[in-house]
């Protein structure tokens, strides 16, 4: 699967102290941190910024001792401990969305659409397509079949259809049944989420480090049939949301489902941590303008304010975080605050983005994030 990262869009900047000659002349070098992982490349220019007199003429650590080498040590041979300021941009990490698509012989029935009597699968097979040709460069999409494209009414193949790729609306929409194709089958959703679930814990296992955040759309217009428990699917979901790492929540689309199965619905959306608020926990939708809004605001929902800091900072307090030029403070939970918070500390590899912080990073898509060393200023 190919993934866009937290990587580095911008040169390495300022500046860096103590790998001086020892001539109190300014001496500049380049690094080229191709190596520096999978998903980040930059140059560095540092320079070497103390004056002949010993003084620090640039706004980071000097070393004061008079020997023009900026290594505090006065041998003037200038062999001490780096010291470097440098801005990064980073870029939003692109989440992993898996639609998991009722293609039973119900969704061949009719509803409402743009006043129209339409075809539930056809309105369906429009929103995925709307959604994700809009978003295919911003959003990891893949797909899940249920029941499978071939085999008995209540098969439910192995693994995933389409998996998880950027720029992957056209492979979506050529393997998925077309907006007019005939469907059949029932609703083996508990195998269904299983298999999902199981897909996108292989995907985090292949890469734990810098697997972003991932969720699932269950879609479908009825209660779980095949002899299969919605108890035991409503365990499948509660089990992937709860697990850490890895937390998958499951977002909950219901076409027009009875009142009858809303309790159902209800319990899956709640396990899955994407519970609304009212007496209707999940996205219940009766027409295709309904349908439309409800995956659109999930899309937006489930994209993600996690960045990575590849390489980690040298310590928590040791970064300047701006968004749009403005400062952005650390909070110790997104829960209550607008800010920035390390969530897997004392491991620094990430950081996330709360509140109105992350409203403003999905608008924007970058954060600038100065990396300072320890005694720098």
């Amino acid at each position: 699967m190919k993934r866009v990262h937290a990587g580095c869009t911008a040169t390495w900047l300022l500046a860096t102290l103590g790998c001086g000659s020892g001539d109190g002349e300014s001496d500049t070098f380049k690094f080229d941190s191709s190596d520096s992982g999978p998903t980040s490349t930059a140059t560095i220019t540092a320079t070497d910024t103390v004056g002949e007199d010993g003084t620090n003429d640039a706004t980071t650590r000097g070393d004061g001792d008079g020997d023009g080498d900026g290594d505090g040590d006065g041998d003037g041979d200038g062999d001490g401990e780096p010291c470097f300021e440098v801005n990064y941009q980073f870029s939003v990490q692109p989440p992993n969305i898996l639609f998991v698509l009722d293609k039973s012989g119900s969704m061949y029935d009719y509803w409402y659409d743009e006043g129209a009597l339409t075809l539930k699968w056809t309105s369906l097979h429009n929103v995925v397509e709307a959604v994700t040709t809009s978003l295919e460069d911003h959003v990891n999409f893949g797909a899940k079949l249920y029941p499978s494209l071939n085999g008995s009414s209540c098969q439910v193949d192995t693994g995933v259809e389409v998996p998880l790729e950027l720029n992957n609306a056209a492979a979506i929409l050529s393997t998925i049944p077309g907006p007019l194709d005939a469907l059949n089958g029932s609703t083996p959703t508990q195998v269904a989420v299983e298999e999902a679930y199981a897909y996108l814990n292989g995907v985090y296992a292949s890469d734990p480090q810098q697997t972003p955040p991932q969720a699932v759309i269950l879609v479908a217009d009825g209660a779980v049939s095949c002899s299969q428990s919605a108890a035991a699917t409503e365990a499948a979901i509660a089990a992937a949301y709860g697990q850490s790492p890895n937390s998958i929540r499951t977002y909950v689309v219901g076409i027009s489902i009875s009142a009858f199965n809303d309790d159902e619905m209800n319990a899956f959306a709640q396990a899955g941590g994407t519970a609304l608020p009212g007496a209707v926990s999940f996205y219940q939708t009766t027409d295709g303008q309904a349908l439309e809004a409800a995956m659109t605001a999930i899309v937006a929902a489930a994209q993600s304010c996690d960045v990575f800091l590849y390489p980690p900072p040298f310590g928590e307090d040791l970064i300047g975080v701006t968004l749009n030029g403005a400062i952005v403070d650390e909070v110790t939970s997104c829960a209550t605050e607008s800010g920035y918070y390390f969530p897997d500390a004392p491991d620094l590899g990430r950081i996330e983005l709360c509140g109105a912080a992350c409203d403003e990073l999905k608008l924007s898509g970058d954060v600038n994030v100065a990396y300072m060393c320890p005694g720098g200023g």
